[in-house]
Parts: C-alpha cells; sequence; structure tokens
C-alpha cells in the first residue's frame, strides 16, 4: 500500500527483486511467514552490522499483490530467478 502513495498518477516504479526458492527444500520451507522475508547484516575486517529486514518477492506474488491494490506489475526483464518490474497503476 506504501508504493501507491509514492506513485504519481501517471509514474512509474521499477523494483528488481528474485525468487528465492530455490534456497529451500520442500520440507525446510517456512510455515509462519513468506519464504521471502529474509534478514541480514553486512560484516567487514571483523565488524558486523546489526540485521535489517529485507524481502525477495517472487513475480507471481508481486502480480497478485499489485492487483489487489489497483497496480500492475509487468515482468520487463527476467534472468533464471531474478528479474525487473515496472509497477503502474492500472
Amino acid at each position: 500500500n506504501h508504493v501507491m502513495s509514492l506513485l504519481n498518477p501517471d509514474g512509474q516504479i521499477l523494483a528488481d527483486s528474485c525468487d528465492v526458492r530455490y534456497l529451500y527444500s520442500k520440507p525446510q520451507m517456512p510455515k509462519s511467514n513468506y519464504y521471502g522475508e529474509q534478514h541480514y547484516s553486512y560484516e567487514y575486517n571483523d565488524q558486523k552490522d546489526i540485521e535489517f529486514p529485507w524481502l525477495f518477492v517472487d513475480m507471481d506474488r508481486l502480480r497478485d499483490e499489485a492487483d489487489q491494490i489497483g497496480l500492475t506489475a509487468q515482468i520487463v526483464f527476467q534472468s533464471e530467478s531474478q528479474y525487473l518490474a515496472r509497477i503502474t497503476r492500472c
């Protein structure tokens, strides 16, 4: 829903993501949350930063979520599990 507040009436948002399903075997898939919800932290020279949330969204889920709030998600480039999407108002 936050995307709607960022998007001008004739504007577009370009977003890249990937489907991280390949990281899991079937029994390991998370059941309590979406498998694309990850936590990351950076580390350099033995200094580690705090963890932060990151979301990887598969293409089907992106399209479905966009449709539900009146947006269109079009895939403009795809390479294996990675993609670039163009999000616009319907």
